[in-house]
């Protein structure tokens, strides 16, 4: 097998392998996390039923409490935002942190009625936070742009009127790694950085 056949090879297993643990994460929140609320409250109930044991119960209580936050916390870091608020508000959200630091502009825009599934949603967050990095970093740049449109295919377009490019290597290795995903990159450098992250949606089946 060729270097590049191996680079992606190794992509897709690695998108595999983050796609397990979204569905690990996304099962201690929806089962595990429920299932030990019901056991908080069948120990209130037993609290109340039998107040000599209270001392005890109130300890398992308080392991079972430090239990949930554990499994919260985790859940958290296996479903970043773009699981729990969807693509559109996880992107929206990105462009808030960064008008935190960033002393020029940033606008963000949404036109698109795609839902990418979780997975790709992703890898486009990943890929749009990987490409912004630079770009804030950029003393040149006073406006960056993040917008989103399409009907049937998604095309997150991200603009920047700095200096900071990035190298053909970069946008490479970013491509072998959301291509498991349908997702590719292309870029545009005339008077303004132009990055465009394009998610094509598999077409339903003929029946």
């Amino acid at each position: 097998m060729s270097l590049t056949g191996e680079a992606e090879q190794l992509a897709r297993e690695l998108f595999e392998a983050n796609s397990k643990l979204r569905a690990a994460g996304r099962a201690l929140h929806d089962q595990v996390g429920p299932l030990l609320s019901a056991a908080g409250i069948e120990l209130s109930l037993v609290q109340a039923d039998y107040p000599q044991a209270a001392a005890p119960v109130a300890q398992a209580a308080q392991t079972l409490d430090q239990a949930m936050e554990r499994i919260r916390a985790l859940s958290r870091e296996l479903n970043p935002p773009y699981a729990a608020l969807g693509l559109n508000k996880a992107l929206e959200a990105l462009a808030e942190s960064i008008r935190a630091s960033f002393k020029g502009t940033v606008q963000f825009t949404w036109a698109s009625s795609v839902a990418p599934p979780v997975d790709s949603a992703a890898a486009i967050f990943e890929a749009a936070s990987a490409v912004l990095s630079p770009l804030t970093a950029d003393p040149a740049a006073a406006q960056i742009s993040i917008s989103a449109r399409g009907e049937r295919n998604l095309i997150v377009t991200i603009r920047s009127n700095g200096r900071a490019r990035l190298s053909a290597a970069a946008v490479k290795a970013l491509n072998r790694r959301v291509k498991p995903a349908r997702i590719s990159l292309d870029t545009g450098t005339k008077k303004s950085t132009i990055v465009s992250i394009r998610y094509a949606a598999r077409r339903p089946g003929r029946g």
